[in-house]
């Protein structure tokens, strides 16, 4: 029962229930391997909670939740050494500890998720951390790193990168390229992270390729366009953009008191 119940939650996360995996899946399969002393099922089943939470709603009140800490814990308490489930552990306890302790203490592991992930030389486990490392990192010291991975990442197969993995990826590496002033490589990145959305029917990756255009009308000051494209994505997820969205409005010079009101 406890593997129908992991497989169960496995088949929800790329569709649009992939709320109700925590509290229909994760929670009684925890349950269960914890009656059988069985760790491994037990890192397993909290990573995919964990999972489960930042699909559906990846902002603060997710990473900073008493549920979301909750889980980490249970993934950090039970990934064994040298698993993809520690790489996650990493990654997840890095978020929780972001919005709950700070970001020195969330960088350090998020850099440890990425040196896990290179020394296993496992594409699943590099494309997850790559990706919150071009998200998250952004000291002086990780520079080097992260333009070294653009390089990296880019030129890299994508066998064995799960899609959700892989487009969470591509999108934070397309943002990082933007930043460096590399919009041909960024553009590239959104192309495959496009395609991706459409071969995965992955609901969260498809949330990522409909990014693109709402950042990308951003950049090229088409602000009204943006606030189109944003309210339009927001129908099919909650918060969709949202610090984009305000952005626009402001600087399109409206009444910033009724604009965060509604925010």
């Amino acid at each position: 029962r406890c593997d129908l119940l992991l497989a169960l939650g496995d088949a929800m996360l790329p569709t649009a229930d992939v709320g109700e995996v925590p509290a229909a899946a994760a929670t009684p399969a925890y349950a269960l391997a914890e009656s059988m002393g069985d760790r491994e099922r037990m890192a397993r089943i909290a990573v995919q909670a964990l999972e489960a939470m930042v699909r559906r709603l990846a902002n603060p009140r997710t990473y900073g939740s008493p549920e979301f800490r909750e889980w980490s814990v249970r993934a950090d308490r039970n990934a064994g050494s040298g698993t993809t489930e520690r790489v996650y552990a990493e990654i997840y306890g890095g978020m929780a500890a972001l919005f709950t302790v700070g970001p020195k203490p969330a960088h350090v592991r998020l850099r440890a998720a990425l040196e896990l992930a290179e020394r296993a030389g496992e594409n699943r486990e590099i494309y997850a951390a790559g990706g919150w490392a071009f998200r998250h990192l952004q000291a002086v010291q990780d520079i080097p790193t992260l333009v070294s991975l653009t390089h990296a990442l880019q030129a890299r197969s994508r066998e064995g990168a799960r899609p959700v993995d892989l487009g969470f990826c591509l999108r934070s590496l397309a943002q990082v390229l933007l930043g460096m002033d590399d919009r041909p490589r960024a553009e590239a990145a959104f192309a495959e992270l496009d395609q991706l959305a459409v071969r995965s029917h992955d609901a969260t990756v498809q949330e990522f390729a409909d990014e693109t255009p709402c950042m990308l009308a951003m950049l090229d000051g088409r602000l009204e366009d943006a606030i189109t494209l944003i309210a339009a994505a927001s129908t099919r997820r909650e918060g969709f953009l949202n610090d984009l969205w305000l952005r626009a409005h402001l600087l399109l010079g409206r009444d910033t008191g009724a604009i965060v009101q509604q925010y």
